[in-house]
């Protein structure tokens, strides 16, 4: 698994003659990368992909934005779920007819 690493240093914490320095150690936080859904999630998810596009399995959320690893340690990325071809294989209830009680 690739991990990209966010570096931030909050303004508020800076003394007022000090200066935030590129080169400068700061805190680091972890976000991996995000994979594209399966077929099978895209289907199960649930989410809104519009608002929240990252889904995870292990806490069966949504979000607008990539979980932490701390909070999700198996997510993945519903925006290409509009494009994903459906397998032949699936079942499909075309031309079933519900009955009145349905």
């Amino acid at each position: 698994m690739q991990w990209y690493l966010l570096y931030f240093k909050r303004a508020d914490v800076l003394k007022e003659t000090e200066t935030l320095n590129k080169e400068e150690e700061v805190p680091m936080i972890s976000v991996p990368e995000v994979r594209d859904c399966t077929f099978e999630e895209c289907f199960a998810a649930g989410c809104d992909t519009n608002t929240a596009p990252f889904t995870s399995k292990s806490n069966r959320g949504c979000s607008a934005t990539p979980w932490i690893v701390v909070t999700c340690d198996d997510q993945c990325n519903l925006t290409i779920c509009d494009s994903t071809v459906i397998p032949d294989s699936t079942e499909s209830f075309e031309g079933v007819t519900c009955s009145v009680k349905w």
